[in-house]
Order: C-alpha cells, then structure tokens, then sequence
C-alpha cells in the first residue's frame, strides 16, 4: 500500500501530456494524470455484490469507488465483465474487451485417464469448494466414489483443508489434494483427466475453462455467465446447492 502511494506520487513529477500509463493492478489510480490513464481490471469480486468477508477486497472496493473517475480507458475480457463494469462507471469512460491468453498444449499420443475429474482453483472463498467437498459426501452416501483432483495450497484456507481431511476419513472420499503446482504439472493432469467440474462463484475470466476446453476435457460448470464468455460446457448446475453439483457428477458418469 505504502509503495503503491509513493510511485503515484512520483508519477505525478514525471509524467506528460504525451505519455500513457497502464495500471494492471486493478485499481485506479488516487490522482487525476495529465496523461492518459488505462486500467486492466481482472478482479470480478470488485464489481460484484458477492459477499465475502474480507477487509483488504472491503477496502479495495472503496478505493475503486473513489478513484474510478481517474481512469480514461478500462480494459477487461469478457462480455460479462464490461457488462458488470459499465454499470459502475460514467458512460464518458471507454470500456475495451480484450480476452487473451497463453496455453501451453503438450501433446500426448494416446489419453490414459486416471482420474474423472479436475478443479483448477485456489482456495479462496468464492472458489466454492466447500460446496463440492459436499457434493462429494452425497455421492458417498449413494455409493459413489468418483476420483477427484484439487490444486489449492494447504495453508492457504486451514479450514478448508481440515474440513476435506475430516469427510475423507469418514466418508472414504476419493479426493486428492495435490496442492499448488506448475503449470506444466496442470497440463500433464488435463491429459489424464477426463472432464473438469467447476463450481466457481464468480471469475473475471476463467482461465482453466478454457485450459480444459484446449485439452478436450469434457466440462460440468457453474450456470453462470463468465461460464458461457468463453465456453459451452457439457453439463451445467447450481453452484449454490451440494445436491445439484452431485446430481450433474452423477448424470456424467452414467452417460460415460
């Protein structure tokens, strides 16, 4: 934050009319430039009414509300986020869509798959895996043991990690945990999985759908619209209902 203040006021010494500043940080700047000012905003839970309880996204909230007026351009990159961003601003500030990424393909002569599915996330709150973890519980419970793989760092959310230890033992949940990993390392689990599930509450983009979608994973998703931005999945449920998110799970694997 102390850093963040410093540099904009040392911008105001240095920049001209002439010059144009990218702030990729999300957040507009707190002075008023001479010179044109974009921001790259790539953080959906700044625009949404999504409650989450966590000051510094509470505080961030507040610094865009206050500082959006000092921004000329707004680039995001899907439709859903201009949408969402064109009711927060002034009708004056340009809004440019701009999707890009970078996907890696390694290429694997013939699939082998040892696991069902994938879910490419932290463990942020809006990430939702306590839903899945429970959806899990209710396939258990009508005898099914579908394999699953999750990418979230262990110290990241404690809870979440005790809460998935807890219902593995009671429930012989067959869930593994891999934790944060390279890339590389993700792109080698596409090729030996057979679909990705995810439950998301909210993304600016999305990145592992369309990781997925390249890899030709077959997707069961959130019926969200960031969700239809950039994809079509196969199967779509209720993120917010553990019942809907089982009963998708389980209509995939009896039509596969």
């Amino acid at each position: 934050f102390y850093y963040r203040i410093f540099f904009e006021i040392y911008l105001l010494f240095i920049v001209n009319r002439n010059d144009q500043i990218l702030f990729f940080g999300n957040l507009s700047p707190l002075f008023r430039y001479k010179a044109k000012v974009s921001v790259f905003i790539q953080n959906k839970l700044l625009l949404e009414k999504l409650s989450i309880k966590n000051y510094s996204l509470f505080f961030q909230r507040i610094w865009f509300q206050m500082t959006k007026k000092n921004a000329d351009k707004f680039i995001v990159q899907t439709p859903s986020m201009a949408k969402l961003l064109k009711e927060k601003v002034n009708d004056s500030v340009n809004i440019l869509q701009l999707p890009f990424c970078k996907i890696k393909i390694i290429k694997q002569v013939k699939k082998q798959f040892h696991y069902d599915f994938i879910y490419v996330a932290s463990a942020l709150p809006h990430k939702n895996h306590k839903n899945l973890i429970k959806a899990w519980v209710l396939l258990a419970k009508d005898g099914l043991f579908p394999s699953l793989i999750l990418t979230f760092d262990f110290s990241e959310n404690t809870k979440l990690s005790k809460l998935l230890t807890k219902f593995k033992q009671r429930y012989a949940l067959n869930i593994q945990n891999i934790g944060f990993v390279k890339h590389d390392n993700i792109y080698r689990k596409y090729n030996q999985t057979r679909a990705l599930i995810y439950p998301s509450l909210s993304e600016s983009f999305g990145l592992p759908l369309i990781e997925a979608s390249e890899y030709g994973l077959d997707i069961l998703s959130s019926n969200y619209e960031f969700v239809n931005d950039i994809i079509r999945p196969n199967i779509i449920f209720d993120p917010q209902s553990p019942r809907s998110i089982a009963d998708s799970v389980k209509s995939y694997m009896y039509s596969n």
